[in-house]
């Protein structure tokens, strides 16, 4: 790219040090205490996200995040400039982009609002076409159907248990191409047997898990609990929720069924019901425009005669 060309600084090199035990722990301690670099990289995608892009901003930051990375063998950070410092933050202080709602699980009041950068235009391309959950009809999603007891209190024991054998997960799979599915099932059976060993009650282990992954934790990922316990989950769903849905043969919104008629939503519903209506009217026309046409006929034979 024209005119554009590297960042250019000199950075600090680690003292002299004799290597111990100690000094391996400092080193890894400072690495937690003051590495994070995801402070800088959302920093700078707030910057790129918004309608005014100042790139000297990004450049200090793009500068800091690389201090910070050898931060652990340099133990040097350079400070900002009282200047430097007001003007990072007139930046900073957005919010992160929209897209982070599904990059990091943000919720909406935790990010801009959507703006036209090509991320955050990405989720009007992968639309969901085959249901289509109308919130007017069937208010806000409630996870307390999943749940046959919904005042359970969380189990410390239980949700550590599933955390560590969720984390364990992919190093139990085989390699073995040919038994990926069998070998996929038996692990997550595995994973089920393990946590029926923290407590055998499968319904109040799964009602846990339930309450922890979606009010909790608020997680987008929940592969593990579907797969141990999805029949449970649905043996819930099943007694909680009593009325009946179907897809409309028209749009595919799911619909509740209030009698064995129902066939579309209300909005299609209302537009087969005034199309039927144009047909018949056209058809009606067209018997009273026969019948008038059958009457000026005999008309005119009977005058002849």
């Amino acid at each position: 790219m024209k005119d554009i060309v590297p960042l250019f600084y000199n950075m600090k090199k680690a003292g002299a040090e004799i290597i111990s035990n100690q000094s391996i722990y400092n080193g890894l301690k400072l690495a937690y205490v003051g590495g994070n670099i995801g402070i800088y990289s959302n920093n700078i995608t707030k910057i790129w996200n918004s309608d005014n892009i100042n790139l000297d901003v990004i450049k200090w930051l793009c500068m800091e995040n690389n201090f910070t990375i050898d931060y652990a063998k340099t133990l040097y950070k350079p400070t900002r400039p009282k200047k430097m410092k007001s003007m990072i933050q007139d930046y900073t202080k957005l919010k992160v982009p929209h897209f982070f709602i599904y990059a990091k699980d943000k919720t909406k009041d935790q990010v801009e609002k959507a703006n036209n950068s090509v991320i955050n235009r990405l989720h009007k391309f992968i639309p969901n076409k085959i249901i289509n959950f109308k919130l007017a009809e069937f208010g806000k999603f409630n996870y307390k159907n999943l749940m046959r007891n919904e005042d359970i209190e969380l189990d410390e024991n239980i949700i550590n248990k599933y955390l560590e054998l969720d984390l364990k997960k992919h190093f139990m799979f085989s390699d073995t191409e040919d038994e990926e599915y069998n070998n996929i099932t038996y692990t997550y059976q595995k994973i089920k047997s393990e946590l029926l060993k923290v407590n055998s009650d499968v319904y109040y282990v799964t009602d846990v898990l339930v309450k922890y992954l979606y009010k909790q934790k608020r997680s987008q990922y929940k592969d593990t609990l579907w797969l141990c316990f999805g029949d449970i989950i649905v043996e819930n769903l099943k007694n909680n929720i009593k009325e009946k849905y179907i897809y409309c043969e028209k749009c595919g919104t799911l619909v509740a069924q209030n009698n064995n008629k129902t066939k579309y939503c209300s909005k299609c519903a209302k537009e087969v019901w005034e199309e039927q209506n144009r047909i018949n009217n056209r058809e009606r026309m067209r018997k009273i425009r026969l019948n008038e046409n059958v009457y000026k006929i005999e008309n005119l034979s009977n005058t002849h005669e």
